[in-house]
């Protein structure tokens, strides 16, 4: 499979629990493809908004 790179911008709240993740060895990239390979596989059922300190929720 080729690899294309993405560059995103997040909060500063974001950052620091993308950050705190590498102490359990996962990578930033690693938990961010997860989280869109689940996304995209969940399809339509699930939507999702950003509440106030830029954390994000799941509805079904």
């Amino acid at each position: 499979m080729t690899m294309h790179r993405i560059n995103i911008q997040l909060p500063a709240v974001l950052k620091r629990q993308i950050d705190a993740q590498r102490k359990r060895s996962i990578s930033a990239a690693g938990l961010i493809r997860h989280l869109l390979e689940q996304h995209f596989q969940q399809g339509a059922q699930v939507a999702y908004h950003t509440n106030n300190q830029g954390g994000i929720k799941w509805r079904r």
